[in-house]
């Protein structure tokens, strides 16, 4: 009767073992299993973005209008900024049970947030501002954007049909479900302050060369070398914004997409895509996905010539009502191509994203490219 009880025993843990093994290799061979991607998780570590370069805009001598330049720029990493926004206290409070859970997290937190007071208080130092504007500058810059962003992705899981504040009317209760939402920029260092040339790279470097979170690391940024030329015609880009597209549009937290002008009506051929590289946790390559650089976009503008009729536009003694608002129009008569449009008062395009506040009030309106909002009759002056 033993040997019997026994022969069944062995029976039950040899089936046992054979639906082990059987799971196991269904785990470990099905690409589609959601265990499978759990594991993928695990083995990975850190990755590297590839960022995406865009098109050049050039005039049609080929002259460069606008292109992505190198800079170098002070980083701080995410996991010290995150503790100058008021909505990441909010989310540690409203998990807490107790004063005493929130005094807790509060201690937790504690040695990191010197950490960031510490870094505020160079930063400020070593743009000679105060504490104030780079709190202000931190939390617009990298904060702002990043909460943005997971908002806009809670509300899209949660409610995909519906407005996120319609459907959830709880402040609260929105900003835990976007605390829920985890992003690969809040593992990445994020930009704080752009070193305008390699004498400021160097005196970063010396004064943070010590400081815990910061780093100098490179970047591309959109340049316009003309300045004020053209600048409507132009236009600039601004970091995308979730809310403003598509989930699923190529996109992602950094980018720049066109706000205006030429870098707006053509950023389907000027835009290029971000690259990947996802490495495990012995730093081999799992996985590499390349970039795909933008496509030039080249206009019919002159931009010498261009620059020759703003610049006698802009001569009182040539022109008698010097300062009003005015556009102007130079054809060629044969291919009837646009060779020059001018319109005043201008701006300059890299500091247009910055100043758009105060270009939008001014009464002058140079943000309008009086050539295509207003009606002349041919030749009019």
């Amino acid at each position: 009767m033993s040997g019997k009880r026994l022969k069944i025993f062995a029976f039950f843990c040899i089936g046992i073992a054979a639906v082990c093994i059987a799971r196991l290799a269904y785990i470990q061979l099905n690409p589609q299993s959601a265990w499978q991607s759990q594991l993928e998780k695990i083995r990975t570590g850190k990755h590297t973005e590839l960022a995406a370069l865009r098109g050049k805009i050039l005039d049609r001598n080929g002259k460069v209008l606008a292109t992505d330049e190198a800079c170098f720029t002070l980083c701080i990493d995410y996991r010290l900024a995150r503790l100058g926004d008021e909505r990441f206290w909010r989310v540690q409070s409203l998990r807490c049970e107790s004063d005493r859970e929130r005094e807790q997290v509060r201690e937790k937190f504690q040695q990191d947030y010197n950490t960031l007071n510490a870094i505020i208080a160079k930063c400020a130092a070593f743009k000679n501002c105060t504490t104030e504007e780079i709190t202000e500058q931190l939390n617009r810059q990298i904060n702002d954007p990043i909460w943005q962003l997971r908002f806009y992705l809670a509300g899209k899981r949660k409610y995909p049909k519906q407005n996120f504040e319609a459907a959830e009317p709880d402040a609260d209760k929105r900003l835990l479900l976007a605390a829920q939402v985890d992003i690969a920029e809040m593992h990445q260092p994020q930009p704080l302050i752009r070193l305008e040339n390699d004498d400021a790279v160097l005196a970063a470097q010396l004064k943070f060369i010590d400081t815990e979170g910061v780093q100098i690391l490179p970047r591309s940024e959109r340049v316009y070398p003309y300045k004020n030329s053209a600048a409507q015609i132009i236009g600039w880009v601004k970091p995308w914004n979730p809310a403003d597209e598509n989930e699923a549009n190529g996109y992602s937290l950094g980018d720049a997409v066109g706000f205006c002008g030429i870098e707006y009506l053509c950023e389907p051929v000027l835009k290029g895509k971000s690259g990947r590289i996802v490495y495990n946790l012995d730093n081999e390559v799992v996985s590499r996905t390349e970039r795909e650089f933008g496509s030039d976009v080249k206009l019919t503008i002159d931009i010498e010539l261009q620059q020759k009729v703003e610049k006698l536009l802009k001569n009182p003694t040539l022109y008698p009502t010097f300062g009003k608002a005015l556009g102007i129009i130079v054809i060629d008569v044969n291919s009837t191509d646009i060779i020059a449009m001018a319109s005043l008062p201008d701006f300059d395009l890299n500091s247009a994203r910055w100043e758009y506040s105060r270009l939008l009030a001014d009464g002058n309106h140079p943000l309008l490219n009086r050539n295509l909002t207003e009606t002349y009759p041919p030749g009019s002056s």
